[in-house]
């Protein structure tokens, strides 16, 4: 049921993008009583470390333009997918494909291989499986410059045609003065691989299981978190929390304080 309740935030979040509700899994550790609804409360030591520890957000999902012909971010331009040309397809240049959406990604892998054709010669192939557009196993062409690259399905022969997007990035730009709870600060991880990060600056991040990601920007008042985030089109939830020691009620979920350092 766990895993059925992750692949379904996943599949929420491209078609409504109801990810910052906090869809995660309810703890089980016996201190999750102590997490109220009250008025937050945290050490001072406990808040100067969540300040101290923040993330470097830009390295989150980064793109290795080093890493192969195929490192960038792409739209289609025309073919097989081209109703899909609000979509973002990110290849990392580490095997990792991203299936965006506004601020919001859909995790999948992508590889490189030699496959032998029918004719008994040896051809390069690219695959991605990213539900729309672009899924499935590819012959590929790039253009001289390597910014228009051509696929060419292995089942059925029709191609889509991408261009690369000069510039990319998935964080929005946060409100010029953002409403901040320092206890809040951080990151914090649940049982099953989820994980909220807020960062000082006014912006957090969620990822689930590997799943998908999801960069918002955000304030805090009154025990609320009100996040902004986009898919088609500019989404708002507003989430209330408290916290307890190293423990955070989001929501109907709890989390555990964790190091950035883990964040994925």
């Amino acid at each position: 049921m766990k895993t059925l309740i992750k692949i379904l935030c996943a599949a929420l979040v491209l078609s409504s993008a109801a990810v910052f509700s906090g869809c995660g899994d309810e703890s089980t550790d016996p201190t999750q009583s102590a997490v109220t609804t009250e008025e937050t409360t945290v050490s001072a030591a406990e808040t100067t470390a969540s300040v101290s520890d923040q993330a470097d957000m830009s390295k989150l999902h980064a793109i290795d333009y080093e890493g192969d012909d195929f490192a960038g971010a792409w739209r289609i331009t025309d073919g097989e997918g081209s109703n899909f040309k609000s979509f973002v397809y990110v290849f990392d240049g580490k095997k990792k494909a991203y299936l965006v959406i506004g601020t919001t990604g859909y995790i999948e892998n992508y590889s490189l291989e030699k496959k032998a054709a029918d004719d008994g010669s040896v051809i390069d192939t690219f695959t991605a499986e990213l539900m729309f557009g672009v899924n499935g196993t590819y012959t590929y062409e790039f253009s001289d410059d390597k910014n228009t690259l051509t696929l060419t399905s292995v089942n059925g022969g029709s191609t889509t045609t991408l261009e690369k997007l000069p510039s990319f990035s998935y964080i929005p730009e946060p409100d010029p003065d953002p409403v901040i709870d320092e206890a809040l600060l951080g990151t914090w991880k649940d049982d099953n691989d989820e994980y909220y990060y807020f960062d000082k600056s006014g912006i957090m991040y969620n990822s689930i299981n590997d799943l998908n990601f999801t960069f918002a920007k955000y304030s805090a008042k009154d025990g609320k978190v009100t996040s902004t985030y986009t898919t088609n089109k500019e989404e708002k939830n507003t989430v209330a929390y408290s916290i307890s020691g190293e423990y955070l009620k989001y929501g109907d979920f709890t989390f555990k304080r964790a190091s950035s350092d883990e964040l994925k």
